[in-house]
């Protein structure tokens, strides 16, 4: 996306808000943004996978989604898996592993 910082001045954008902005963009185009996160979960939606917890039990399901640290009080990345007894939601924490 291509913007017009002379256009933005027009309309009453600040030079500091307009430096901020170079910044971000600068920072998305190289991966270096503070706000982009690197999902781990995401690889998994739609696949059939083997959940060991840690405390060693093994769950097997479909992974249906995930939620973002953003999205959850404990901070931590999410996973919905959809097992024999309905959709069940693992955090960072309770996983040991997944095949």
């Amino acid at each position: 996306m291509q913007f017009d910082f002379e256009k933005m001045k027009q309309f009453g954008f600040n030079e500091d808000a307009i430096a901020k902005m170079k910044v971000q963009i600068a920072q998305k185009e190289s991966g270096t943004s503070p706000n982009t996160y690197q999902w781990k979960y995401l690889k998994y939606v739609g696949k059939a996978i083997k959940l060991t917890l840690n405390d060693g039990q093994i769950i097997l399901g479909k992974v249906d989604s995930v939620s973002s640290p953003g999205d959850n009080d404990n901070g931590e990345e999410g996973i919905f898996l959809d097992t024999s007894i309905g959709i069940q939601e693992f955090f960072e924490h309770d996983i040991a592993s997944i095949e």
